[in-house]
């Protein structure tokens, strides 16, 4: 009999078996997927490993909230904090080159740098970022003063987007661009994220960005090796396909694809909370809830390039880069949803490889839908073959540096992010978060049901791990959690 049977290894997952576990909780962690933190770990290619599910992320400074998190779950000393370059953690380029930005750490050089590329906007920024740091420095358990309420992080329906509060804020539409190229990092477009749940992802950069040494490997390997220390049994190749319960309909079991039955008081449903329709009877739901788990949108698809260069891409030493294409002249031929990049190093030991990220509709590659990766017709090769040289010749005409420097390279379809990542769409981070959408709670009509994840909080290290806080405060009582939480520096 466990008390917590924990559905999903991702980084989510694997907080909520620690945060139980502290706590003297028996817990079991069920994982489809070969591994734990199977996106996060990346691969190797041409001599270069990709760190595919780990770029950076805010919150990991000495004294910050996913600090404290790193040293409540044990494994702060197993991690190796490194700040990106403080003058300059993200550049923006625009492919007309009339914008080369240079976004530095903290809250008064990064309005600095906005107000020096656009001098007429010093109100706007200034507003723009303090509205942004508001959301983001009172989130809950990265705040322990802000209470959570409801069972759930955003206690609101958000009815603002990012584009309307931008347009509000400002008339100067290349401005509104830019600070709306950040959402590459939640995969919701502007006029559909709520502004609040976009500042609640971008917000921390601007306290702080870092990147772990050996990147997600490093950040799997040491909650792998505290799962083991503190006895939570990790369970991967398995499918739960159904939650049991008991006559008073609580849950007490859940039953995996081969037969095998865990007994469990709870159940935290840290995979994507559409998962827990196939996995209860009808009744249990009710019709609203139930419609309301059907219909969540999935965020954005992508196409990912990986590419190998022949010497060192230094404009990406420290830095991502963020390219907006205001010209291209291969626009409509494009399968691509707008007109932005992001390019990050390929890992934070060294900087001959690279990753970019364009985000793409799913619907130009249907074609192909019924087939799987590795055995699709030569149509679906050709079209992928297309589209990398677009992409390759609009990256190195926005990135001077890169002109004739990648020498191996390769590219994800929406496709291929369906079959690795478990999602019917390729999304790249699951259920998205929308304007007039009441957000998902921790807690369920359920008992001993809880989900988690970061369709509840936001995408991201950051976001799952407060995800998962908030379920577990919501598990063991939100004071004591705290209280625990408080002690670790």
């Amino acid at each position: 009999m466990y008390d917590a049977v924990v559905v999903g290894a991702g980084i989510s997952g694997l907080t909520n078996a620690l945060v139980l576990a502290s706590f003297g909780k028996r817990v079991a962690v069920v994982e489809r997927a070969p591994q734990a933190g199977a996106l996060l770990r990346g691969f190797d290619r041409w001599g270069v490993h990709f760190d595919t599910g780990f770029h950076y992320a805010g919150g990991m400074a000495a004294g910050e909230g996913v600090q404290r998190f790193f040293s409540f779950l044990g494994i702060a000393d197993q991690l190796n904090i490194i700040p990106m370059r403080q003058n300059c953690f993200d550049r923006i380029m625009t492919t007309d080159y009339r914008i080369n930005l240079e976004l530095p750490v903290g809250a008064e050089s990064f309005v600095a740098a906005l107000v020096a590329e656009f001098p007429a906007e010093r109100e706007a920024v200034t507003r723009f970022v303090a509205d942004l740091l508001q959301v983001a420095d009172n989130l809950p358990y990265l705040n322990m003063y802000t209470q959570a309420i409801d069972a759930s992080v955003f206690a609101v329906v958000e009815d603002v987007s990012l584009a309307d509060y931008l347009f509000q804020l400002t008339s100067n539409q290349r401005l509104r661009q830019v600070l709306s190229l950040h959402c590459v990092l939640h995969g919701v477009p502007a006029a559909r994220v709520p502004f609040r749940f976009h500042a609640s992802v971008i917000g921390p950069y601007i306290r702080s960005a870092s990147i772990i040494e050996g990147g997600g490997q490093a950040l799997i390997a040491a909650m792998e090796k505290r799962l083991h220390d503190c006895g939570v049994d990790l369970l991967c190749s398995q499918q739960v396909i159904r939650f049991h319960l008991s006559a008073a309909d609580r849950i007490d079991g859940v039953e995996l694809a081969d037969g095998q039955m865990l007994e469990c008081k709870v159940v935290v449903c840290a995979a994507h909370p559409g998962c827990v329709i196939d996995c209860l009877p009808t009744l249990m739901l009710r019709p609203v809830y139930r419609k309301r788990l059907q219909g969540l949108h999935e965020t954005s698809s992508a196409c990912l390039l990986f590419a190998r260069c022949r010497r060192d891409v230094e404009l990406l030493s420290g830095s991502n880069l963020y390219v907006l294409d205001v010209d291209s002249p291969h626009k409509q031929r494009f399968p691509f949803d707008n007109n932005m990049c992001y390019l990050t190093a390929a890992n934070g030991r060294n900087n001959n490889g690279f990753m970019a990220i364009v985000p793409a509709y799913y619907d130009n590659f249907t074609p192909w839908n019924d087939s799987l990766t590795g055995l699709r017709p030569a149509a679906y090769y050709a079209e992928k073959q297309n589209v990398t040289q677009l992409l390759l010749q609009r990256l190195e005409k926005a990135v001077p540096q890169l002109d004739n420097q990648i020498d191996r390279c390769e590219l994800a379809t929406p496709l291929t992010l369906r079959d690795y990542m478990y999602s019917s769409d390729g999304a790249l981070y699951g259920a998205q978060r929308q304007v007039d959408d009441y957000p998902l709670q921790a807690t369920t009509r359920v008992e001993g049901l809880y989900l988690s994840g970061q369709a509840l909080v936001a995408p991201g290290v950051m976001g799952a791990m407060v995800s998962a806080f908030n379920s577990c405060g919501v598990i063991l009582g939100r004071d004591r959690l705290i209280g625990e939480l408080k002690k670790c520096n």
